[in-house]
């Protein structure tokens, strides 16, 4: 998956993304805007595939996180296309 820095690309739209517990255990430990910054780093490449210049300890964290975004947004990909090949195959009933 070909990912775009600084909000280059939108992608198909998402409604949701999962969010696990253990992103939210990773940035407790953080101040509130090096926190924010994550957050929002997640929410933009799980929504719409933007990936976010982040230094620091928000880098580290995000850097963690950021393969399993990736996973999961492949999923995604590869069920909305089964779903879509399946729409388009023909039902075949045989009868005996």
């Amino acid at each position: 998956m070909e990912n775009l820095k600084n909000e280059e690309k939108i992608c198909e739209e998402k409604d949701s993304f999962i969010f696990y517990r253990s992103f939210f255990e990773a940035l407790q430990d953080l101040k509130d805007k090096e926190r924010l910054k994550v957050y929002d780093a997640i929410c933009k490449l799980a929504l719409n595939e933007i990936d976010t210049d982040l230094t620091g300890i928000p880098k580290t964290v995000f850097t963690l996180i950021k393969p399993q975004i990736l996973s999961n947004t492949k999923k995604y990909k590869d069920g909305k296309k089964r779903s879509v090949d399946l729409k388009k195959k023909p039902l075949v009933l045989k009868i005996k």
